[in-house]
């Protein structure tokens, strides 16, 4: 029987803490770990970092190409059909020459629940193009319940075409022990405890100006230090803010271990990869209770229904100082972190590979 071999989109992999990255990277980490791992030729236009997990059928394919568009348009899906390939696989848009051999990754469609959170060129360009890549996809792949109901509601041609492969935490996040962590986070970045984390984001939907309004309230009755990880300038952040930039991927797991809270106030997420990270490092998560976020965290999220950083500071405060409420949330996020690998995701996603070639 004729292997089955899928040319998979992988030039977002070398991106530092995207969420296209964490899900390309978790994915073939996943293929290593299962048995029957398809074929894998993995292009990019760019040689192959160290770092990428490798995993026992793949092949990396180097791809050189100045334009990005044309590289995706037409060197890619010509390069990969050349090798008589089963099916395509990338994230959101196909090109037209992948005919019904292009599979498709949607996170989400938060461009169709509210357009404001994009700028006009983004929102245009991914509302033309996702619902043509929806009719010719042979199949759709996505991270969440929340998100394959939602493709359905916004694009009815993807019903019965979407199945949900959920992400998982990154390889490198483990549990540290919390004294040992802070020391860690301390001789790092001079970060003395108690701190609280917030993921850095220019995207409007990550609601990250609110995250700063939520700790300045919390402030006020709970002095902390603020400690924003991510690239990116950040405007009116509180005096108690350390800013920490591009955290390295070693670094991750002590900075969640040591923390007392994941600040993550999103309004809208296809699955929260931070959730299950900070769940499984016992950090306790203050999300909103609404779509992937209550999905993936359930009841181990100090869950928020209110839009004023007050109320979210006082629920916040009460779920810290509670230590049965405490220990119950370190509990649960660990049981829930515990339900997503990213060895399911690709039995998964092999399952739907060899459902749509047969």
């Amino acid at each position: 029987m004729k292997p089955l071999t899928v040319a998979l989109d992988v030039r977002l992999i070398s991106r530092a803490h995207t969420g296209d990255t964490s899900y390309w990277r978790g994915l073939l980490q996943g293929f290593c770990e299962i048995e029957d791992s398809p074929r894998l030729l993995l292009y990019s236009n760019a040689p192959q970092p160290e770092s990428v997990p490798m995993p026992s059928s793949a092949e990396w394919v180097h791809l050189p190409g100045e334009s990005d568009r044309i590289w995706s348009a037409k060197l890619f899906p010509e390069a990969a059909l050349s090798r008589g390939v089963d099916l395509i696989h990338t994230q959101y848009n196909l090109s037209p020459l992948y005919g019904k051999k292009g599979v498709t990754t949607i996170h989400d469609v938060s461009f169709f629940v509210n357009p404001a959170w994009y700028g006009f060129k983004d929102r245009t360009l991914l509302k033309l193009l996702i619902p043509r890549t929806v009719k010719q996809a042979r199949g759709i792949l996505t991270v969440s319940e929340t998100s394959r109901q939602e493709i359905e509601q916004f694009l009815p041609a993807a019903t019965g075409k979407v199945r949900v492969t959920p992400n998982a935490p990154a390889p490198f996040v483990q549990r540290l022990p919390k004294k040992e962590a802070q020391v860690r986070v301390r001789e790092e970045f001079g970060l003395t405890p108690p701190y609280v984390v917030v993921i850095n984001s220019a995207w409007a939907r990550k609601n990250v100006p609110f995250a700063l309004q939520v700790s300045r309230e919390l402030h006020k009755i709970w002095p902390h230090t603020l400690a924003i990880c991510g690239k990116g300038n950040l405007v009116d952040a509180p005096s108690h803010a350390k800013p920490l930039g591009y955290v390295e991927d070693s670094l991750m797991s002590a900075l969640y271990s040591g923390a007392d809270l994941l600040l993550l106030p999103s309004l809208h997420e296809g699955f929260g990869i931070p959730i299950v990270e900070a769940g499984l490092c016992h950090c306790p998560v203050a999300a909103f209770d609404r779509g992937a976020m209550k999905e993936v965290g359930g009841s181990a999220l100090i869950a928020q229904t209110s839009d004023h950083p007050e109320a979210w500071a006082k629920s916040i405060l009460a779920a810290l100082q509670d230590s049965g409420t405490l220990e119950r949330l370190q509990r649960e996020g660990a049981s829930r972190a515990a339900q997503y690998s990213w060895k399911h995701t690709a039995e998964l996603t092999l399952a739907a590979y060899r459902e749509w070639t047969q």
